[in-house]
C-alpha cells in the first residue's frame, strides 16, 4: 500500500509544473492511482505521495498543470474528507463551476468545464497542488 502524506510542512509546499517524460509521468499516475484506490479516495495530488509537481486526479480525471479559467458564481456547500486528514471532515464552500485548461495523461492540451460533485473534487485537488488543505476552507467537525 502506498503511504499518503500526512506531513503538514511537505502538504503545504507550492508544487512546481510537470516538465517530466511521458514515461515519468505513467510511473507517477500509476503510483497515484495505487495510493488513490488502496485508500478509497475519489481524488489525489501528487503531493499526496511525496512529489510536489502539479499532477492530479479528479473522479478518474488526469489534470496536469491546470489553469483556471474561469469560476462559476454560484457557490454550494459540501461535507469533505482528505486521504492526508483521516478522521476528519470540513464543511467547505466552493464554486459550482469550473473551467480548466491542462494536459491529460497523454499531455494533449484540453479544456473543461467540471461542474457540481466533479467541480468539488477538481477544486479540492487543485488546492493541494497549491498547498492548501481543506481545514484551512471551513470549520473542522
Amino acid at each position: 500500500m502506498r503511504e499518503i502524506e500526512k506531513d503538514f510542512t511537505q502538504l503545504r509546499l507550492q508544487s512546481v509544473d510537470w516538465e517530466g517524460t511521458q514515461s515519468e509521468l505513467h510511473k507517477l499516475l500509476g503510483k497515484m492511482k495505487t495510493a488513490m484506490k488502496d485508500n478509497n479516495g475519489v481524488g489525489i495530488a501528487a503531493i499526496q505521495i511525496g512529489f510536489p509537481v502539479r499532477v492530479c486526479i479528479a473522479n478518474d480525471h488526469v489534470i496536469i498543470n491546470p489553469k483556471i479559467k474561469k469560476l462559476g458564481s454560484i457557490p454550494q456547500a459540501s461535507d469533505e474528507g482528505c486521504l492526508s486528514l483521516p478522521n476528519t471532515i470540513v464543511r467547505v464552500k466552493r464554486k459550482h463551476s469550473i473551467e480548466l485548461e491542462y494536459l491529460d495523461e497523454n499531455l494533449n492540451l484540453k479544456r473543461q468545464t467540471f461542474k457540481k460533485y466533479d467541480a468539488v473534487v477538481v477544486q479540492h485537488e487543485l488546492d493541494h497542488l497549491n498547498g492548501k488543505l481543506i481545514i484551512d476552507r471551513g470549520k473542522k467537525y
